[in-house]
């Protein structure tokens, strides 16, 4: 199995009406992607609790046509919790990250 935190990894979450833990403090990640499957705007707390209609909005696939991303890399690098949050709950966001 792979080593996580290490060698990085792919998946989503369903995040809810309360903040939501994407992704734990993680020291080795060096980028992350995190895009909105859902039909609902998503807000991200970047090393911090998520606040509906605050911090850094994703919109969501209806209003773009395709899905929006965040992108987090050496500019902005987080290596500190990622949590989200969405007013009616169970929305998907997809997420991916790695070390290098």
């Amino acid at each position: 199995m792979p080593d996580l935190t290490r060698d990085g990894a792919v998946g989503n979450v369903a995040v809810g009406a309360t903040t939501t833990v994407v992704l734990a403090t993680s020291p080795n990640r060096k980028w992350v992607v995190l895009c909105n499957d859902s039909d609902e705007e998503i807000f991200l707390g970047i090393g911090c609790a998520a606040v509906q209609g605050k911090g850094i909005r994703i919109s969501p696939v209806v209003a773009t046509a395709s899905a929006d991303t965040y992108k987090i890399d050496a500019n902005n690098q987080c290596t500190g919790p990622i949590n989200a949050i969405c007013a009616s709950g169970s929305k998907s966001l997809s997420f991916a990250y790695g070390p290098a």
